[in-house]
């Protein structure tokens, strides 16, 4: 009982983060969601008794996502405001 609702709650915490970072357009908050996703998947593997490849997940995986996190802070500028014009929705239209 306690497998399954553990599994439930770590895919619900899973499936949010990995809509923030599709969602959101802050590099930053994107490159975190990505790290805590991350690191609830790394959950999964301990819920499966396979503690080596969770460890595994969280070192490989979230130290990369750690540096993708530092070079997005040293190329984009974070404070800078994103406004996106749309040339022609009308094109959009028609193209979907």
């Amino acid at each position: 009982m306690f497998e399954t609702i553990a599994f439930y709650f770590f895919a619900i915490l899973t499936l949010s983060m990995a809509l923030v970072v599709i969602t959101t357009t802050n590099i930053l908050y994107a490159i975190t969601a990505l790290a805590s996703s991350m690191v609830f998947i790394s959950a999964f593997f301990f819920l499966l008794d396979a503690e080596f490849l969770g460890v595994v997940q969280i070192t490989v995986y979230v130290g990369a996502v750690i540096v993708m996190y530092a070079f997005g802070m040293m190329f984009f500028n974070s404070a800078a405001e994103v406004i996106e014009r749309k040339q022609s929705p009308k094109i959009l239209c028609v193209l979907s």
